[in-house]
């Protein structure tokens, strides 16, 4: 049987690569800077004035109540 033209019948797609190890360390990667910003999006309202954190600070900030 040639290889160019015929497939042995019912040999359908071959099974897929598993997940390797760098695959799964950029999906962590991903989901721990996620975090990370959403961290810092939340904390950075509670000190920004009118709780918005892209405004610039005035002169100076207290953090103490």
């Amino acid at each position: 049987m040639s290889k160019q033209g015929m497939s042995m019948p019912g040999g359908g797609r071959p099974p897929a690569a598993p997940m390797d190890v760098y695959t799964v360390l950029f999906g962590l990667a991903t989901i721990l800077l996620a975090t990370a910003a959403a961290v810092l999006w939340i904390n950075g309202a509670k000190i920004a004035p009118d709780g918005q954190p892209w405004k610039l600070q005035s002169d100076r900030v207290s953090l103490s109540r």
